[in-house]
C-alpha cells in the first residue's frame, strides 16, 4: 500500500533519482509524519553520505520493532488503464454445505450477498461460513474491516484498540451489521503473509464469535505499516501503529488453532 506520503518517491524512484537528497528529506518526512522522531534530512545526508539505501537502514534501527527494509519487485510492462477487480474471488459451496469465500478485500455487501446467493441453484443448505484471508490484497481500511466483522459478531463497543506511533490510543467499535451471521459456525483461514488488518479480522472473530483460526502463525503482529520506496528494488516499512483486541495476544502473531484443511 503506498499512501501519498509516498506519492513523490516514486515518482523519484520511477524517474531514477532515489540516491538524490530530496529523496533523502522525503524519506526523513515521510517516516517523521507516521509518528515517530527521526533526525533533520541534513543530519543524515552527512551521516550517509546522500546514501538513500544507509538512510533507509537508519531509520528502520531507529524505529526498532515493526520496521523493515523489504525488496520490490519491479512493475512489468505498461498498463493502459485500470479497474478495480471485485473483492471477492472465489466462492464455494460444498456438498457438506461448507461454504468457502476467498477474500481479495473486505466488502461487507459482497460478503453478504455470497452467503445469501448460496445453494439457491440447488437448494444446498450453509452449515459453515469458510472466510479465506490468504489472497487478501488490502487496502488499510479499518472501517470496511469491523463492518464485514459484525456481520459475524454484531454491534460490539471497544471491539479492538489501535495505538498510533505517535502515542495516541484509539478504541474502535464495531458497528451494527446489516445482515447477521453470528449463529452460523465460522473459520477464518491465514498464512503468515496476512497483513495487520486481516490478522486483526480473525483475532476478532476467534474472540467475539468463537471462530476457529486455521492456517500458519500470521507475521504482522499488529503492526499497521506505510511502505515507502527508497531506491530501485527496496522499501522502507514503516509502523504507523499497532492493532490489538483483548484477550488475544498478538505479540508474536497470531497463533491459529490448526492447519487448514486439504
Amino acid at each position: 500500500m503506498y499512501s501519498r506520503l509516498a506519492a513523490a518517491l516514486i515518482l523519484a524512484v520511477l524517474a531514477g533519482t532515489a540516491a538524490a537528497s530530496d529523496d533523502i528529506g522525503d524519506l526523513s518526512s515521510a517516516v517523521a509524519a507516521a509518528g515517530h522522531d527521526v533526525p533533520a534530512p541534513d543530519v543524515l545526508r552527512k551521516a550517509c553520505d546522500r546514501d538513500a539505501l544507509c538512510v533507509a537502514r537508519f531509520l528502520k534501527d531507529r524505529i526498532g520493532d515493526g520496521a523493515a527494509i523489504v525488496p520490490v519487485e519491479p512493475e512489468n510492462g505498461k498498463s493502459t488503464g485500470w479497474s478495480r477487480p471485485p473483492p471477492v474471488r472465489i466462492v464455494t459451496l460444498g456438498a457438506d454445505g461448507r461454504l468457502i469465500i476467498v477474500l481479495r478485500r473486505f466488502d461487507t455487501r459482497a460478503v453478504a450477498n455470497a452467503v445469501l446467493g448460496a445453494g439457491k441453484e440447488d437448494e444446498t443448505k450453509v452449515s459453515r461460513i469458510v472466510l479465506d484471508l490468504r489472497q487478501m490484497e488490502g487496502d488499510g481500511n479499518l472501517d470496511n474491516m469491523r463492518r464485514v466483522a459484525s456481520l459475524f459478531i454484531g454491534e460490539r463497543a471497544r471491539a479492538f484498540q489501535l495505538r498510533h506511533a505517535t502515542g495516541r490510543v484509539v478504541d474502535w467499535t464495531v458497528p451494527k451489521p446489516m445482515l447477521n451471521l453470528a449463529r452460523t459456525p465460522t473459520e477464518v483461514w491465514v498464512d503468515g503473509d496476512v497483513d495487520a488488518d486481516a490478522e486483526l479480522f480473525a483475532a476478532i472473530l476467534r474472540k467475539y464469535a468463537g471462530a476457529k483460526v486455521l492456517g500458519e502463525i500470521t507475521r504482522a503482529r499488529g503492526y499497521r505499516l506505510e511502505t515507502v520506496p527508497v531506491t530501485h528494488g527496496w522499501a522502507l516499512q514503516i509502523p504507523t501503529g499497532r492493532l490489538s483486541v483483548p484477550g488475544e495476544d498478538l505479540t508474536g502473531g497470531l497463533i491459529p488453532d490448526g492447519p487448514v484443511p486439504e
